[in-house]
């Protein structure tokens, strides 16, 4: 096993690829280092970055160096906390950091007579070109509250949006009502025409429909949105009776 990883040496890389190689080649493995999800792989099954560059290098010779999907599929199972987890896991009496060498020797023995490295070469392979995103295997639990975080992490971000964008609309049709109303009055005054339907008055199915959006989505948080909303529309009358002229009646 020393042979292989002979050829994995930083130095031989750079003298037979170039110093470009060389880079993605650390790149690859610092990721799995830093990376959330699979240096919590790397943690469960007690594998350091040699033990990861064995298993690569096992797998390339073993097919899993080709294209799918745009995936190169020995590289980008080291990517994937679901192909990672697969294969640490196939392999995990072997990779793991053990001194016990005839165990890892035995280990070895058993993968290559029973073809285990083989069979998740092909499966990552499958796993890449079907698209899945699904844990191959039933992951661990430390497995699970790691995603478990993600996802309720990524929640509280879309639902902090989600407020943050039912706001600036509020805040948008708050503005916009009274402002249509003024420009109703001002060309009423100015063509001696009355209307009997005010322009504002189209922004109610709008304001209705979003009112009951925001119910729905808010429950009774929605009555801070209706305060925003008041408060910005009297704001706006405000203006408009103070520096422009009109009177409050003219937006009842």
């Amino acid at each position: 096993m020393a042979s292989l990883m002979v050829d994995f040496d930083p130095k031989a890389i750079a003298k037979q690829h170039g110093a470009e190689y060389e880079k993605a080649w650390n790149d690859l493995w610092e990721f799995c280092e830093t990376d959330r999800f699979i240096k919590l792989e790397m943690k469960y099954y007690n594998v350091d970055r040699n033990g990861l560059i064995e298993l690569y290098n096992l797998m390339a010779d073993h097919g899993a160096g080709v294209y799918t999907k745009g995936n190169y599929v020995l590289v980008s199972t080291f990517f994937s906390a679901d192909t990672l987890d697969y294969c640490l896991n196939k392999t995990k009496d072997y990779f793991s950091k053990d001194e016990d060498e005839n165990k890892k020797k035995k280990a070895l023995n058993r993968m290559m007579k029973e073809g285990t490295i083989m069979e998740i070469a092909k499966r990552c392979y499958q796993y890449f070109d079907k698209e899945e995103t699904s844990p191959i295997i039933k992951p661990h639990k430390e497995y699970y509250k790691q995603w478990s975080y993600n996802e309720k992490t990524i929640s509280i971000r879309v639902s902090g949006f989600e407020v943050i964008l039912e706001i600036i609309i509020t805040v948008l049709l708050g503005i916009i009502s009274p402002t249509l109303t003024a420009y109703q009055y001002r060309k009423e005054k100015k063509t001696g025409k009355k209307r009997e339907t005010r322009i504002g008055a189209s922004l109610w199915f709008i304001m209705i429909g979003f009112l009951v959006y925001c119910i729905w989505s808010l429950g009774f948080k929605a009555i801070i949105l209706i305060l925003i909303y008041s408060a910005t529309s009297f704001t706006c009358i405000y203006m408009f009776t103070k520096f422009l002229g009109f009177k409050s009646e003219n937006f009842k």
